[in-house]
């Protein structure tokens, strides 16, 4: 690994990692949580955030207020309210982790929406997890920054924080009062940073041992990440599955460094399964891929976008899968409502199997010319009226029909999951309209009843779409141009649906012209300034989170109805010359060639926090 990323290592991003086994393995709590309360002042006035238990400066009945933190003319006092645990006594509150706001990185910080997080372990954001409030318990402005804890009143079971204690530095060091040691946690107890930021707060620090994480869903706005991680291990080693093995757990460490929010995870029919009801040799591949990367809490998107020969009595024909011709509008071939039925059959098994994954996309860029193909003149199952390719209006309602197959099927195996919309792309246009037309068009054809039943829910619960803009990101070419976009869904009163921007990103690659339509070659082809895809990157993390003002005094995020973005993708693809004239390989954080650590990489780091042991192999 390039030393010059060594920063990483710091230690306050060590200490908010994931819980380690031994974490995992802790009963109960060490200590009991009563909630807190701090000071502040106002007017000259000596105040205090209250704590909510008490509606004062106080602990409830059997809590010991504990002082953790505070510094004479540096930082204001908080107070803890804690007894010990006693097995069978349940406490007041359950404790949800914390969050707080910082100056800048160097206490491992992450950017968010405009400033710097402390982010809550369970969401990676300034938000608490689901059930949870958040209280404020310290900040001053030009003093202090702004700390607040999660609490809700305690219920069994469910997502929490096995509690731990807390412990502050400052000029007199603050001992944990479940260690009586400053800066120590109690053995098989994780620690998380909440505060701290040069010549403003002195360092902060909450003991926890996460309980049930898996429950919690990334955050909203979370950045996440793409690789087709089993099809890279089955085409790296066709031959060998001690090889694949490996290969995917290299992979999946590799993911889990990067420290994405979100996962999306290929999860192709033509892989898992060998007819719509069974089992191939790679289910256990993927099983172990998911495994891998659920046991870091990672939220999965599972993507299919493969149509196999099984599913649909054709072979694939030059880069496009092959389909029993749609027909007319109003009366699909047989052969084709066929090929729907075992579509519709093989999304059940597979939602079935994975229950873990809770957002499947259905298919990937359908409004692409060439992704789909009707049979040629002659084989069974080719148009009556003789073409070749699917029209657009084809491919739309090809679109809907795959959407409401999918749909019903993922239900049937798995009713808590939600069916993702086949994200369009942009087909090479900056504006992103094409997007925008062919999602207008599947609206119109839902609304139009006639693929199906005229709502919207039965076709899909998450918009999706791939916003390629291929330059710097700013308000006009990346804010605006998705919120066009985003207006489609409003006029059908889907604004507040949540949406995926599935894949964004650049190729290192540059070409011009028409690729082969074999070979995917382009005629003319150059190399991109890393330094220019980098900053094309970060500009387009700043203008999705930066805060706008919308009201006076009120503020949100520049896209407030965004569900996660995900860069696309981890590495290049493997096995191709790092002169190949195409950009579709190289589209990795991951380079192929030179320094395999782009600069694109180290954005990512900086905006998630990177973990990456020295013997992490790239």
């Amino acid at each position: 690994m390039n030393k010059r990323f060594k920063w990483i290592w710091r230690a306050a991003l060590a200490t908010s990692m994931l819980a380690s086994a031994s974490a995992w393995a802790a009963d109960e709590d060490a200590y009991d949580f009563g909630g807190m309360f701090g000071l502040y002042p106002e007017g000259g006035v000596v105040k205090y955030y209250n704590n909510p238990a008490t509606g004062a400066a106080s602990c409830p009945a059997g809590y010991d207020a504990r002082q953790v933190f505070g510094t004479g003319n540096v930082d204001w006092s908080m107070f803890l309210c804690t007894r010990p645990h006693v097995a069978g006594r349940a406490p007041l509150y359950d404790f949800g982790g914390m969050v707080g706001l910082a100056n800048g990185s160097e206490e491992g910080a992450l950017p968010w929406r405009g400033y710097y997080y402390f982010v809550n372990p369970f969401t990676h954001t300034h938000e608490c997890p689901n059930g949870y409030q958040a209280r404020q318990v310290l900040g001053t402005p030009s003093v202090d920054n702004n700390l607040f804890y999660c609490y809700r009143p305690h219920v069994e079971g469910g997502l929490r924080m096995d509690f731990g204690g807390m412990t502050g530095l400052g000029a007199v060091e603050y001992p944990n009062p479940a260690t009586g040691v400053a800066r120590i946690c109690p053995s098989g107890y994780s620690r998380y940073a909440a505060l701290g930021s040069p010549n403003v707060d002195y360092q902060f620090f909450y003991c926890g041992n996460p309980r049930n994480a898996n429950l919690q869903a990334a955050g909203k706005g979370s950045l996440g990440l793409g690789e087709p991680i089993v099809p890279n291990a089955i085409s790296r080693y066709p031959y060998d599955t001690a090889k694949q093995i490996e290969d995917v757990d290299r992979q999946v460490l590799v993911a889990k460094g990067f420290r994405p929010r979100v996962f999306r995870m290929w999860m192709l029919n033509t892989h898992l399964l060998v007819d719509e009801n069974t089992f191939g040799p790679y289910l256990g591949l993927h099983r172990r891929a998911v495994d891998g990367l659920r046991d870091a809490n990672i939220t999965l998107v599972g993507v299919d976008n493969s149509f196999p020969q099984w599913l649909t009595g054709h072979a694939s024909r030059n880069n496009s899968w092959v389909l029993p011709c749609v027909d007319t509008p109003l009366q699909p071939s047989a052969a084709y409502r066929a090929f729907l039925a075992r579509y519709e059959r093989s999304w059940t098994t597979i939602a079935r199997e994975f229950p873990e994954i809770e957002l499947w996309q259905i298919a990937n860029e359908t409004n692409g010319p060439t992704v789909l193909a009707p049979p040629l003149v002659g084989q069974a199952d080719a148009c009556s009226d003789r073409r070749e390719e699917f029209t657009e209006m084809d491919r739309v309602n090809i679109t809907l029909d795959l959407m409401f197959a999918a749909r019903r099927g993922i239900k049937a195996g798995n009713p808590a999951a939600k069916a993702v919309m086949p994200p369009p792309s942009p087909l090479g246009h900056n504006d992103l309209e094409p997007i925008k037309t062919f999602i207008k068009a599947l609206y119109e054809g839902i609304a139009s009843g006639r693929r199906g039943p005229p709502d919207a829910r039965q076709y899909f619960d998450v918009a999706s779409w791939h916003p390629y803009i291929f330059r710097d990101a700013d308000d006009s070419t990346w804010v605006a141009k998705n919120e066009a976009i985003h207006d489609v869904l409003e006029g059908y009163n889907d604004d507040t649906l949540p949406v995926i921007l599935s894949e964004a990103g650049n190729s290192s690659t540059r070409c011009t012209g028409t690729p082969d339509e074999v070979t995917g070659q382009y005629p003319s082809c150059t190399k991109a300034d890393p330094a220019e895809l980098a900053l094309w990157m970060k500009n387009t993390l700043y203008h999705t989170h930066k805060l706008v003002e919308t009201e006076p005094g009120q503020f949100e995020a520049a896209l407030p109805w965004l569900t996660y973005l995900i860069w696309f993708r981890m590495a290049d693809a493997h096995g191709f010359d790092p002169d190949f004239p195409s950009p579709e390989p190289f589209y990795g954080l991951l380079k192929v060639e030179g320094e395999p650590w782009s600069a694109s990489a180290d954005v990512f780091c900086r905006q998630t926090g990177c973990y990456w042991p020295e013997s992490i192999p790239f």
